[in-house]
């Protein structure tokens, strides 16, 4: 991934990402090595769209269960709670 890759610039970056702008640095890491946890920000390949880089905050690791509000931005509130598959990250 390039120096030039564009970052979230939204609340639920920081502390990791100051939403004013700034500068990160990429590097490679597996979650299979521990080197990332949930916090974490990363950025990967849209498998859909192999040109886009996509960036999130890691909410749940393998064996995690992890509860969250459906869409707040269309007024639903009910939660959901989901367990992260093995092999994956949320």
């Amino acid at each position: 991934m390039s120096a030039k890759t564009p970052l979230s610039s939204s609340p639920s970056m920081l502390p990791a990402i100051n939403v004013s702008g700034g500068a990160a640095s990429v590097g490679s890491v597996s979650v299979r090595s521990g080197s990332i946890g949930v916090g974490d920000v990363v950025l990967w390949r849209s498998p859909e769209n192999p040109l886009k880089i996509v960036t999130k905050r890691l909410t749940g690791l393998e064996g995690d269960s992890v509860t969250f509000e459906r869409d707040l931005a269309r007024g639903d509130h009910r939660r959901k709670t989901v367990l992260v598959p093995k092999g994956h990250v949320l």
